[in-house]
């Protein structure tokens, strides 16, 4: 994979850091203030060592990271209702919550921190597209996979049949049926996955009318649902963690690009950051009146993108990765641009 596309890639998730934030780089001014963190309970273990260690270096300014919520959600309530300085996001933000904050005059800067793996549980792992073992798929790339999901190819013809991704023969008629999650709540918000895809695959193109719904149900969880649901239908494809797969299924290799080599999902490639839909946690935090965060924010984003901070990643159950080094160069500059003085 050469370095445009590499950059190209990691383009969407970019534009929605971006999006939130509008002020110059600059240094980091030192912490004067404690600060409190509240937020997903998935990166509640990993948040509270890293806070412990820097508060150690810092007993002036202390980090606090209680365990309250099970939810990013219950975080940005905190964040709105100034109970809390920086929110732990296991999903990228939703729409509406930056809609929230912006309704406030406040902008929010998300900070990557760490990356969900193949081991992962829960919601933050490693994307795997899986179809029925005898699915003979070779491969996809995200521009055909945007038209999975949309149900549309680039220049708008829908797409139905499994020959329009390359399959011949008696396959070539076969009708594709798409299993997923809901594409939204009843509050209004997708589920954190849903976000991601949308944001990351999707791109503002909504999904296929056609998408047949996988709904959490008693002893079986939603991922498991769609591996079963695909594993039962010769012409299924959906999305889940590579876990969760059983004998009935296997992953799609997927491609950056038509022209890009397609990767398989293993630990190593999603280690590497090759493979194209691993996802990744963020801290979030809410601009002071300048457009800017406030010092002990900067102090305690430099300790976790720095060698130690990163080092203490992946001690815990839910087995997260450090960042790349060049996810870590990446939310590194985030950082500064954060804390212009």
């Amino acid at each position: 994979m050469g370095t445009g596309r590499a950059l190209s890639r990691a383009a969407v998730l970019l534009a929605l850091m971006t999006a939130f934030t509008a002020a110059p780089g600059g240094g980091a001014p030192r912490p004067a203030a404690s600060l409190r963190c509240t937020g997903a309970r998935t990166m509640q273990p990993l948040l509270a060592d890293w806070a412990a260690a820097y508060s150690a270096r810092h007993p002036d300014a202390p980090v606090q990271a209680p365990d309250l919520h099970r939810y990013s959600a219950g975080g940005v309530s905190d964040l709105l209702a100034g109970r809390a300085g920086c929110v732990s996001f296991a999903r990228e933000p939703f729409p509406a919550e930056a809609a929230a904050l912006r309704a406030q005059g406040r902008k929010l800067w998300l900070i990557p921190v760490a990356r969900g793996s193949v081991a992962t549980p829960h919601g933050t792992f490693a994307l795997a597209v899986i179809v029925a073992r005898g699915n003979p798929l070779k491969r996809l790339d995200l521009a055909q996979l945007r038209a999975v999901f949309s149900g549309r190819l680039a220049d708008g013809r829908p797409l139905e049949r499994w020959g329009q991704l390359g399959l011949g023969g008696a396959w070539s008629q076969r009708r594709l049926h798409l299993y997923g999650m809901t594409p939204r709540r009843p509050d209004g918000n997708p589920p954190g996955i849903v976000n991601d895809l949308d944001l990351r695959v999707l791109r503002g193109v909504p999904w296929r009318t056609g998408l047949r719904v996988v709904d959490d149900r008693p002893g079986l969880p939603v991922f498991a649902g769609i591996v079963r649901a695909v594993g039962r239908d010769g012409d299924g494809i959906g999305y889940s963690g590579f876990g969760l797969l059983d004998a009935h299924v296997r992953a799609v290799p997927l491609a950056r690009s038509a022209d890009a080599p397609a990767i398989v999902g293993t630990p190593a490639s999603i280690a590497d950051g090759r493979y194209p839909l691993a996802r990744r946690i963020y801290l979030g935090f809410a601009a002071t009146h300048d457009r800017l965060l406030a010092p002990t924010a900067c102090a305690f984003l430099a300790y976790v993108l720095g060698r130690a901070g990163q080092a203490a990643v992946g001690g815990h159950a839910m087995h997260f990765l450090p960042l790349t080094p060049r996810q870590r160069i990446g939310a590194r500059a985030l950082r500064v641009r954060a804390c212009a003085p």
